[in-house]
């Protein structure tokens, strides 16, 4: 029994079209794609084998597409490249793509180019022999306070302040009541983006929505109205955020990916970016980021008892 089921297992080769077929058809759902088909050439008048066939109609036309794929352990090389254009021009098919296990010579490539013939190479995860571990390129945008100063303006205070580190000033409402430290309102804006988190300088940027008041030496309140001035720093870094699954084609020639989504694995918001790359700008850059994720650093609000987040 096991030896006419082995006997019966279907070979690699006919498996990787297979699975090229259904990426194709979920990246083309409305056309029609046979597999494993034998068409007569017009010129040459012999038959010939169609790896998948993609037809469709685009308003007044008919589009045929001859696909080819190669199950290859090494490069597909120019040779191919040559007799696949003229297997195209004999079938008079409106476009031919290669797609290859194992990628292209250089030369097949420029061959394949120059004829208009795409060369691509399957993307696809999942429990098969041509599954890769795939990941996208990732960048992290993180913003924090790198620089604050405060602006304190004073409305008919009778004594002065105290002598003390003024980032600790304890503010109040007008019957008395202690509402926070100078230092956690700004801390609290900027957690709640309620003031500006772009990069770049900022200046008097309220602290409170209500009136707040300070103490003097002598025991009596006054009006104070607290602002900021502050600089905003972006650190952008670059890494790989891996995919559990994503079926599509990578495009040697543009060097772009054709799929219809992709699943990432988790992403630990605590510790993304840890070790990743920072770069100085974005203009660069080799490879342009798949996904850009964004963080802001929240600083520790400041508690007498010792701080808390």
């Amino acid at each position: 029994m096991e030896a006419l089921e082995a006997m019966m297992e279907k070979p690699n080769w006919q498996k990787f079209e297979e699975l090229v077929a259904e990426i194709q058809r979920e990246l083309t759902p409305s056309a029609k794609i046979q597999t494993a088909i034998r068409k007569k050439g017009r010129r040459s008048n012999q038959w010939r084998q169609i790896d998948i066939l993609v037809q469709d109609v685009i308003g007044q036309f008919e589009v045929s597409i001859v696909i080819d794929c190669k199950d290859y352990k090494g490069p597909v090389d120019i040779k191919e490249i040559e007799s696949f254009i003229g297997m195209l021009d004999d079938l008079g098919a409106t476009k031919g793509a290669i797609i290859a296990a194992s990628g292209f010579t250089k030369a097949a490539i420029e061959r394949a180019k120059d004829a208009g013939i795409d060369t691509m190479t399957m993307l696809a995860t999942g429990d098969h022999p041509w599954a890769k571990l795939l990941s996208i390129p990732t960048l992290l945008r993180e913003v924090r306070l790198k620089q604050y100063a405060f602006r304190f303006e004073m409305t008919g205070m009778s004594g002065g302040l105290p002598l003390q580190d003024f980032r600790f000033l304890p503010l109040y409402r007008k019957n008395g009541e202690f509402v926070d430290y100078a230092i956690n309102f700004l801390f609290d804006r900027w957690t709640k983006q309620k003031i500006d988190i772009r990069p770049g300088k900022h200046e008097k940027q309220i602290l409170s929505d209500e009136h707040t008041y300070a103490k003097a030496s002598n025991g009596s309140f006054f009006r104070l109205t607290l602002s900021t001035d502050y600089i905003v720093e972006e650190v952008l870094k670059l890494g790989r955020t891996p995919l559990l699954r994503m079926r599509g084609f990578l495009d040697h020639q543009k060097q772009h990916v054709t799929t219809r989504g992709f699943t990432t694995g988790v992403i630990d918001t605590q510790n993304v970016g840890e070790d990743w790359e920072i770069i100085p700008s974005l203009e660069k850059l080799a490879v342009r980021p798949v996904l850009v994720m964004s963080s802001q650093i929240c600083p520790v609000r400041f508690e007498p008892s010792g701080p808390r987040c």
